[in-house]
């Protein structure tokens, strides 16, 4: 066999190995772990909205949650506070474990309570580990902004 068929074959039988090397994790969106604190306060992504999230248990745990979030514009006199609360929201409400590649194990109901609060119902966690809960806000056509969070969860 000439030295050009034998490298064409070592080639040919090493790149199927190397497709199934099972160390590579692959790309797993992880973000910072925050200490859920009922009545925690946030900004959006891209800071258009100050964000507060509690809890009906006052702790996020495995199994049923149901939380409440207020959306609020920013003060720009006071950057730290919930601001103007934003009526008429669209709110979409994902949680999802990135490292074991789940989901929550339904679908939550979201309503507005005024203030600009909304309830998030029976958000259920089915494991312990950390999730990434993700909120997408559209205000009227033009304005759009995500929250993402992650949290540890025992």
């Amino acid at each position: 066999m000439s030295p050009f068929k034998t490298a064409l074959l070592a080639l040919a039988l090493l790149c199927p190995l190397t497709a199934c090397d099972s160390s590579d994790s692959g790309d797993v969106e992880t973000r910072a772990v925050a200490n859920f604190a009922d009545g925690m306060a946030c900004d959006s992504d891209q800071g258009a909205f100050r964000v507060v999230l509690w809890s009906d248990s006052g702790d996020i745990e495995v199994g049923r949650n149901d939380l409440v979030v207020r959306l609020g514009f920013h003060d720009p006199v006071n950057p730290d506070a919930p601001g103007q609360g934003i009526p008429g929201a669209r709110v979409n409400f994902d949680a999802w474990m990135p490292t074991a590649n789940e989901a929550m194990a339904t679908t939550p109901v979201v309503s507005y309570l005024g203030d600009g609060q909304y309830r998030i119902e029976n958000v259920v966690l089915p494991d312990e580990g950390v999730w990434n809960f993700d909120f997408e806000v559209s205000v009227g056509d033009n304005m759009y902004e995500t929250v993402s969070l992650a949290f540890a969860i025992d």
